[in-house]
């Protein structure tokens, strides 16, 4: 295995164990036991949080490629 390959698969075991937290987080809130007032910002975060992760896991395989690194991320 090459080294971006080392990286990629390093990556998505982080970002896995990053998914899994965050379900499980969402699991512990859905449980019928008690009553939880739902906020629309906590959702907001976690979503986005979600779409990240996926984001940067979906971007490794870039370096597979060698395709160029962009980032979508312009302040202007």
């Amino acid at each position: 295995m090459t080294q971006p390959e080392y990286i990629a698969a390093l990556l998505s075991i982080i970002v896995g164990l990053g998914l899994t937290d965050l379900a499980q987080s969402l699991r512990e809130l859905v449980r019928p036991r008690r009553r939880v007032n739902w906020h629309w910002l906590p959702l907001l975060w976690a979503a986005t949080a979600f779409l990240l992760a996926v984001q940067i896991w979906w971007n490794s395989f870039s370096f597979l490629t060698g395709a160029p690194r962009r980032f979508s991320l312009r302040i202007s």
